[in-house]
């Protein structure tokens, strides 16, 4: 807290008094609020009177406020003591040039500390010499405490305003003319005030309204607010996003005078957002190609099932079925014979459902890429692919086997089979370049 003290001069009329008797008064003084509390130092004794309302303002009883100077002294503030009465005194020292003393001070009260005033004079006998100091003290406590309240209010009110220049904020008349536009409104949109100031709002920002103009007015008469997003331009043509809160503000009649507009650019948010839907969107296309994918493997797979191992064991059905009549008969030469091409053939046939098998096998899950990994795994698909398109593969792979887990090598291994799949299906190639490789810690499989 803020103390003050000045020497004022002594107007007419304003010389205090005190009696003995504990009436102090002062002449011509008018009685502020709250009541005066008028104190005497008799300078020749160096003894100091304190009045009854005094006493009443500090809630002291007689014992605990003598006539002592030092007893005044004590009551005052450590931080105020020595200021305070160096003051008084040189005041004393003075008093031909400072009739009057003023000074403000803490002073304990009941166990707290309470802000006062003080007014002194000093008063000489018939010789001139300085013989006593008439003095009064006023309890300025609340007026203290309203002053700091008004000053934080005063503070806060600066820092909200600070605050609000900082912000993209604009106010509007009610014919939608721009009537203030703030530093930040300014860094937002690049028009300067001078050039803002006055202009239609939607005029100068081009605004595209998701719902319509009409809209937010009918919402703004309707319900005093409104929130949403809007596409604006800036001053250099670019265009910008914000999400806008928008409210009237009214007279003490209740008409609507002024709207306040605070904008706030998403633009980056709302890119953001349109990213994640496409990478969304990509991320289901691609789980449905691997869907169709699976769904086309498992029609082979259940085709090649149905036409090659169907056929080989109904060929192996239809000679066992020979064997069982010839064995039921008598075993000429002739018979014996027809019974070995029969057993011949189903032989032929065996290897040929065991070679089926290990392929599909192969396709689901090839053993190389378990047993010697993800290049060998890679050769032995590519010569397969040759074989069965006539397509020529031309392969670099690294001499070292690559470190990989066992998802990621399968992960690159139907990578690569997919793309000899589309290869096949689409390119119309006769020659593919497939490259393996282990580029600054990540593995590259390109063509």
């Amino acid at each position: 807290m803020q103390v003050m003290e000045k020497p004022v001069p002594s107007e007419k009329g304003e010389a205090l008094s005190a009696d003995r008797n504990g009436a102090a008064q002062a002449s011509a003084v008018p009685s502020p609020q709250p009541p005066i509390a008028f104190w005497e130092w008799n300078l020749e004794t160096n003894r100091v009177f304190f009045s009854f309302g005094y006493r009443r303002q500090l809630g002291a009883a007689e014992p605990e406020l003598t006539n002592g100077l030092s007893e005044w002294e004590n009551l005052l503030h450590a931080e105020d003591r020595e200021r305070v009465t160096k003051g008084l005194l040189n005041h004393l020292a003075n008093s031909g040039s400072w009739p009057c003393y003023e000074a403000e001070y803490r002073l304990r009260h009941n166990g707290t500390y309470r802000w006062m005033l003080l007014r002194a004079e000093v008063v000489c006998d018939p010789a001139g010499r300085p013989c006593r100091i008439l003095g009064y003290q006023l309890d300025i406590t609340e007026q203290k405490r309203t002053e700091a309240e008004t000053r934080q209010a005063n503070e806060r009110l600066q820092e909200q305003a600070a605050l609000l220049e900082l912000a993209p904020v604009l106010v509007r008349d009610m014919e939608n003319r721009i009537v203030l536009w703030t530093r930040g409104a300014e860094r937002l949109y690049g028009f300067p005030k001078a050039e803002a100031l006055g202009r239609v709002s939607h005029e100068l920002f081009q605004t595209e309204f998701a719902e319509g103009m009409a809209y937010l007015d009918e919402m703004l008469r309707r319900v005093g607010q409104w929130e949403g997003e809007l596409v604006h331009r800036r001053r250099n043509g670019e265009q910008l996003v914000v999400a806008s809160r928008q409210i009237i503000y009214r007279d003490p009649a209740g008409r609507p005078i002024r709207i306040l507009e605070v904008n706030t650019d998403i633009t980056e948010r709302k890119c953001a957002e349109q990213g994640l839907r496409e990478s969304q969107a990509q991320l289901r296309a691609l789980a449905t190609r691997l869907q169709q994918a699976r769904e086309e493997e498992a029609i082979r797979i259940a085709r090649e099932l149905h036409d090659q191992l169907g056929r080989c064991l109904t060929a192996m059905k239809m000679d066992i079925e020979g064997i069982k009549h010839g064995l039921a008969g008598d075993l000429a030469e002739g018979s014996l014979r027809g019974l070995v091409e029969k057993v011949e053939r189903m032989n032929q046939t065996l290897d040929e459902t065991v070679y089926t098998v290990r392929r599909i096998s192969g396709e689901l899950r090839p053993g190389v890429l378990d047993d010697l990994g993800l290049a060998a795994a890679i050769e032995w698909q590519a010569r397969d692919f040759q074989g069965r398109s006539g397509v020529s593969c031309v392969l670099r792979l690294p001499e070292e086997e690559l470190i990989l887990s066992r998802d990621q090598a399968t992960a690159l291994f139907r990578v690569f089979q997919e793309s000899l799949t589309n290869v096949a299906r689409h390119a119309r190639a006769t020659k593919v370049w497939v490259n393996l490789s282990e580029e600054e810690g990540r593995v590259v499989l390109a063509g």
